[in-house]
């Protein structure tokens, strides 16, 4: 996943940024604290991609505001894709979530008819959940450990979610029940064979 660029509008201490890396392979994001740097690096794109963030939603709307949203555009597998997700605190409140992917001069939607079904959509795009992007993608702040402090079998799911490894999983489950099934087939002729 390559980053291509974050727009922030009213989301924690942001009433409304715009960064984009400019294809840079390494940035380094520098200000005081408080103003932000973990919010654009970290906060932005787990809330937009995953629904994970360190506050209740509401909680993420800049004091004052009554909308927020946080916009992501990435390229992934050769296409490029935009994810926007935000809440209102209006009229009890309401959230919402898109999902697009580049389509000539425009944006071709991708939104499932919830927003749940859009999350399973980004899941898939990303083969990642929100812990293995958190553990192997994004490193937060004070988190470097995180990988090497799972356990064993916690390391082992993420590095085979990272690596596609669920595949083989998947195709391993399904020769095991192929081949229960021939079993049943061969056993119903060898009895079919013995009768005759």
């Amino acid at each position: 996943m390559k980053l291509e660029r974050i727009r922030l509008e009213g989301f924690l201490s942001h009433e409304l940024t715009d960064w984009s890396p400019n294809g840079a392979r390494l940035v380094t994001l520098v200000g005081a604290n408080g103003a932000g740097k973990s919010t654009l690096a970290s906060d932005a794109l787990s809330y937009a991609l995953f629904d994970e963030a360190r506050g209740k939603t509401d909680q993420l709307v800049q004091l004052g505001k009554t909308d927020m949203s946080v916009l992501v555009e990435f390229t992934f597998g050769g296409q490029r894709y935009r994810v926007t997700r935000g809440r209102t605190t209006r009229s009890g409140g309401k959230s919402f979530l898109e999902l697009a992917i580049a389509d000539g001069d425009g944006w071709r939607p991708l939104t499932g008819d919830t927003i749940r079904d859009t999350e399973i959509a980004i899941a898939e795009l990303l083969r990642l959940d929100a812990a293995t992007f958190e553990t192997a993608v994004l490193l937060g702040q004070g988190q470097a450990n995180r990988c090497a402090e799972a356990t064993a079998a916690e390391r082992k799911r993420i590095l085979g979610q990272v690596l596609g490894l669920d595949v083989y999983a998947r195709a391993e489950t399904r020769a095991r029940e192929l081949a229960r099934d021939l079993e049943v087939q061969s056993g119903e002729k060898r009895s079919h064979c013995e009768r005759l």
